[in-house]
């Protein structure tokens, strides 16, 4: 049987009511969603950053397939706790599969509220959410989608699906007409003739 995962159980301190719409969070940990922290401000994941976050996930994928309340106190003191709770909720319903090709690349299926997977990587989503607060105002590292598949994975909770070069190329185009749904394309002004 799925673990359902209680964020509220773990985030409010005692005596304090889940629910009721403030935020809490473990002892020794502050809200910092509000902050951005310095190396946001390069506007691409920085290497310590991603390395930071690899090795919570290798941690997690060493722990088994439940997150423990340590892995989880890691997770909510980098990501957002609506982003963690929507990516837990993901998971937790099964809606995330890897696609894993004969050439052993592999890419991540995650459902959302379209009649189309997004088609994810582990740095990349073509999602609203990843262009506008990872890639063009950089305020979080990763979208619900790319977090539901690195914490799906770690916890062995995904389906993995093998898949022909052929299969795994027509995903990689159906990721690209989703990106050029979701991301405006910028105006390109022509070069005046001389």
């Amino acid at each position: 049987s799925t673990k359902k995962f209680n964020m509220s159980a773990v985030a409010s301190p005692a005596g304090t009511t889940p629910g009721s719409g403030q935020r809490h969070y473990p002892r020794g940990f502050a809200d910092a969603s509000h902050r951005k922290h310095a190396s946001f401000n390069t506007g691409v994941i920085p290497l310590e950053s991603s390395k930071l976050v690899d090795c919570i996930f290798d941690d997690i994928s060493s722990e088994g397939s439940e997150l423990s309340h340590k892995a989880l106190l890691r997770l909510m003191a980098i990501y957002k706790q609506n982003t963690l709770e929507a990516a837990l909720s993901l998971v937790d319903k099964g809606m995330v599969q890897k696609l894993v090709a004969a050439s052993g690349r592999s890419l991540y299926l995650v459902e959302g509220s379209g009649t189309q997977p997004y088609v994810c990587f582990k740095h990349y989503c073509p999602c609203y959410y990843y262009y506008k607060n990872v890639i063009n105002r950089p305020e979080a590292l990763a979208c619900k989608h790319i977090l539901a598949a690195r914490i799906g994975e770690a916890l062995c909770k995904i389906e993995t699906l093998k898949a022909s070069n052929e299969d795994y190329i027509n995903w990689m185009r159906t990721q690209e007409d989703a990106v050029t749904g979701a991301i405006p394309t910028p105006r390109r002004t022509p070069k005046a003739s001389a």
